[in-house]
């Protein structure tokens, strides 16, 4: 009688774990919700996911790859999934992270374990978008590559060394714009040598064209870098260009010494400049 009830719970567990559900993973920066990231699980009730690749955003638990059931919060990185609720799961941080979910409880954890991986690639490095030349980072927020030697050529950054997450721009600008999850591609069209920053959260990229020591003499005619009425230069350049941070094309110069900033806004913007020689570099500077 006891091995007749023993191998009766047997064949029901075995039941239970053979028609267990798959529990997944979705979110905006999953194909805007479309793809999923399964979780594994050898009980039907703790699932668990190991090394998964997210950035700020929002996302949800999910059942058998549907909206049927799915679970919410308002809290990041740990909390208790509510079932069928609104309530999306808001990552701030980004990163690589251990997930782990109970189904019967909702309650969720994510233990970061290495912040994510941000490359840049494009038809101008090594085998055309494949190579990727990886970014620093201390915060898993701003990125940087300092002393970087970019051909002329078209570029994006790049998630995880894969096309699942790619950033380029709403209209190719270069050398600063706004990344957009899945844009166009960035022009880059002056070659040089730059240091580079991408912001993760806010998108935002930087090319700042470097100067070899014997080329700083002859580069610097820019006098002041923190402005509060004229921009001046040491010299008359050809052209500058006026960008604000995020890209945009403010106005251009030509065959100026001065530009009066006064009636600009306060922050960061990039000039791109074109002196004698028709060679041309970027600068950033501070409006006070």
């Amino acid at each position: 009688m006891i091995k007749q009830l023993f191998f009766a719970m047997s064949l029901l567990l075995a039941s239970f774990v053979c028609h267990a559900q798959t529990i997944s993973l979705t979110g905006a920066q999953f194909n805007n919700w479309e793809d999923d990231v399964d979780l594994t699980s050898t009980t039907g009730i703790i699932y668990t996911a190991a090394n998964v690749s997210l950035i700020p955003g929002e996302i949800k638990f999910r059942e058998n790859h549907s909206w049927g059931n799915s679970w919410g919060a308002n809290s990041f990185p740990v909390g208790i999934g509510v079932l069928n609720v609104q309530a999306n799961i808001l990552v701030n941080v980004a990163g690589t992270y251990n997930v782990v979910f109970n189904k019967l409880t909702g309650v969720y954890a994510f233990v970061l374990t290495s912040f994510p991986r941000v490359s840049l690639v494009g038809n101008n490095i090594g085998t055309p978008w494949e190579t990727d030349v990886f970014l620093n980072t201390i915060d898993g927020i701003t990125y940087n590559l300092q002393n970087y030697n970019l051909v002329s050529g078209e570029v994006k950054f790049r998630l995880e060394a894969g096309w699942l997450v790619s950033w380029g721009s709403s209209n190719g600008a270069f050398p600063t714009g706004l990344g957009v999850l899945g844009g166009l591609n960035i022009n880059a069209n002056v070659a040089g040598t730059y240091n580079i920053s991408f912001n993760l959260l806010t998108g935002v990229y930087l090319f700042t064209q470097t100067l070899a020591v014997s080329d700083t003499t002859k580069k610097q005619v820019v006098l002041n870098t923190l402005v509060k009425d004229d921009l001046r230069f040491s010299e008359q350049v050809n052209r500058v260009d006026l960008y604000s941070a995020d890209g945009k094309l403010i106005k251009s110069y030509q065959n100026i010494t001065t530009v009066n900033m006064s009636d600009l806004s306060k922050g960061q913007y990039v000039l791109k400049i074109q002196i004698k020689g028709n060679e041309t570099f970027s600068q950033k500077i501070i409006k006070n």
